[in-house]
Formats: C-alpha cells, sequence, structure tokens
C-alpha cells in the first residue's frame, strides 16, 4: 500500500512538472508576441490622444489646435511649430513621443496670389495665377526631391505645360513634368545649388486641385521641407520628434480644416505618430 502511494506520488509529480514545463514553454512563445501587441496598443492609444488633443478646457493659455473640432488655426499651429518640443510636451503634459505632420489636399483656385520672393533654403513654392495657371518652384540648399501629383475635379479638364523654366529656374535631365487630362506629374530632383521652375495650367472652369502626392523630402524620406503657398502658409508641416521607432509606431490620421493666417480654409489631412 506504502508502495503504491509513493508510486501515486511518482506519478502525479510527473504529470504536474510536464504541465509545468508545458505552460512555461508556452508562456515564453507568447511572451514577446504579447509584449508586441501590448506596445502597439499603447502606441495607437497614445497616436489617438494626440490627434484629439486639445487644451481648451484645461488651460485656455495654452496652445489650442482644436482638433477635438477638425479645425486647426494655422498661427496656433505656427505658435506650437516654434515652441521647444520637450518643453512643449512638459508644460501640456504629454509623457511619450510623438509626431504630427499634415498635408494640404485640396488647394482652390478662387485667388491670384502674390508672387514677389523666392523661397529660403530648401524649400519649394506653388503661386496661383491669373487664368487658372499655376507656377511651381523649389530651391535647393540641401539635396531633395520634390513630388507632386495634382489633380483635377474634373476628371475631363485639360492640363497644360506652359513653361518648363521660369524665374531664372530650368529642369534637368534628372527632373520631369508630365500633363495628361485630369492630371499634372511635376518631380524636381534638387542638388545643394538647384533650382527648378514650371508654369502649368487647367481649364479655366476648374475651381480646386486635389493633391493626390504632395512630398518634399531628402533622399532617404526622412526629413521633410516646406511647400509655400506664397510666403507665409504652409501646405505641409510637421512637429515633434525626429527619432522614430519605426517597428513600434503607430499612426492615426484624419481630414481637418486648416484656416490660415488670410482666413482661407484648406481641406488636409494630419497623422498623429507615437511608440514606446
Amino acid at each position: 500500500m506504502k508502495a503504491q502511494s509513493i508510486y501515486e506520488y511518482i506519478v502525479s509529480f510527473a504529470v504536474f512538472l510536464v504541465m509545468a514545463l508545458f505552460l512555461f514553454q508556452l508562456m515564453l512563445s507568447l511572451g514577446p508576441e504579447s509584449i508586441a501587441i501590448f506596445e502597439k496598443n499603447t502606441a495607437c492609444l497614445q497616436a489617438n490622444q494626440i490627434l484629439e488633443y486639445s487644451t481648451e478646457s484645461r488651460n485656455t493659455e495654452k496652445i489650442n489646435l482644436n482638433f477635438g473640432i477638425n479645425k486647426i488655426n494655422y498661427s496656433k499651429w505656427e505658435s506650437m511649430s516654434e515652441t521647444d518640443y520637450i518643453a512643449f510636451k512638459n508644460s501640456n503634459e504629454i509623457f511619450f513621443p510623438f509626431k504630427l505632420q499634415y498635408t494640404i489636399k485640396e488647394l482652390p483656385l478662387n485667388k491670384t496670389d502674390t508672387d514677389t520672393e523666392y523661397p529660403n533654403g530648401t524649400a519649394a513654392k506653388i503661386i496661383r495665377m491669373s487664368g487658372n495657371q499655376i507656377k511651381v518652384y523649389a530651391n535647393g540648399s540641401a539635396k531633395a526631391t520634390l513630388k507632386l501629383i495634382i489633380n483635377t475635379f474634373n476628371k475631363s479638364s485639360s492640363v497644360n505645360i506652359i513653361e518648363s523654366g521660369c524665374n531664372s529656374g530650368t529642369l534637368e535631365a534628372e527632373d520631369s513634368a508630365s500633363a495628361e487630362t485630369g492630371k499634372m506629374s511635376i518631380t524636381m530632383n534638387l542638388n545643394k545649388t538647384d533650382y527648378d521652375c514650371l508654369i502649368f495650367s487647367v481649364d479655366s472652369n476648374e475651381e480646386y486641385l486635389y493633391f493626390e502626392t504632395l512630398e518634399f523630402s531628402d533622399l532617404k524620406g526622412e526629413k521633410m521641407f516646406p511647400v509655400f503657398l506664397e510666403n507665409t502658409f504652409r501646405l505641409n508641416g510637421n512637429y515633434g520628434s525626429q527619432n522614430i521607432e519605426k517597428k513600434k509606431q503607430c499612426s492615426k490620421g484624419k481630414y481637418v480644416i486648416i484656416q490660415s493666417t488670410e482666413n482661407e480654409k484648406f481641406i488636409a489631412y494630419i497623422e498623429a505618430k507615437s511608440w514606446n
């Protein structure tokens, strides 16, 4: 009887040991995956918090971007962009890394812009001219690429290149520009002393243009350069940490209205990124 009890104890212990080893191995195999899922979910919550961030109800003296009502005051964006990132995080009690960036998607053609200055440094500029003509020029003090794909809302509208060189800027062999029905595609590859310029036109009955692509960055695609409308309003912008953990990041985005300092309203896509 005693031998049977010892035997049952050994068997029970062996079963327990096997189950414990099995559970331990299961935890090891699920651990990294579970951690990755947790980090991703946390990053997404943080990105969403930044996207919907509004300080209006907390402190009216702090910068209020009005994200909660889908509207951004550009002058307040400028105030934020001129504020040190760490200082902004601390003053607004944000305890995780983030990056915000926006791109204007719709350009109204109901205005003629003032074309008085060239961009300083590495920058591009878009000018709305009379007769539904659009001037695009870019200046490079660093190696960069400007990519624009511009669609008309009327898909049958004619699009024509008027000049492939203007304001002393010309397109070189490494640049490209093509016009087709309803679409204008432009690529300007800039070096440290380059200056590119062209003018294109769309049908006179077009009231808006839509940016399918508006990108201006360094060759690695990591640093964004400004694209201005006239001299005071940026068609693209970013703010926040430059040290993005790409493998751990989560992005959240939505369409908003940006009101310029000239009280023009533009549809933009804004994206918030965060990571652990």
